[in-house]
């Protein structure tokens, strides 16, 4: 059994004091190893997948925000024809009660026809 230090705690397993091994665990899974340097830029095909990776995902989002779009447009349409038939009805009645508010609106057929005024100026025409 180990002996209490001054500064262990109970939840204190020591690790923090002991020097670093690079002896792996063999019940873990193997590190990764990076063959790369800190600071170094990434390779060439690396910077070709990251574009080519980037531009599907740009064009899958905006395939998808346009199937969006086209679906709320579409129920939208459908619901405002929905509302505008099942209202017709009471639309038409609405317009005769205000036809027949105003008795001084002429109702019925328009005779349309031209006037043509004869002064006592005016050379007789043949």
């Amino acid at each position: 059994m180990r002996g209490l230090r001054h500064d262990d705690g109970p939840f204190d397993s020591g690790a923090a004091c002991a020097p670093e091994v690079s002896v792996h665990d063999p019940r873990l899974p193997p590190p990764l190893q990076s063959g790369r340097r800190r600071g170094s830029s990434p390779g060439l095909l690396t910077r070709i997948l990251a574009v080519a990776v980037g531009t599907i995902v740009l064009i899958g989002a905006v395939a998808i925000s346009f199937v969006v779009f086209v679906i709320v447009l579409t129920a939208l349409l459908v619901i405002g024809l929905y509302v505008w038939w099942k209202t017709r009805h009471f639309r038409r009645q609405l317009a005769e009660q205000l036809n027949a508010q105003r008795p001084d609106r002429p109702r019925g057929e328009t005779i349309e026809g031209e006037v043509i005024h004869k002064s006592d100026s005016d050379p007789p025409q043949r």
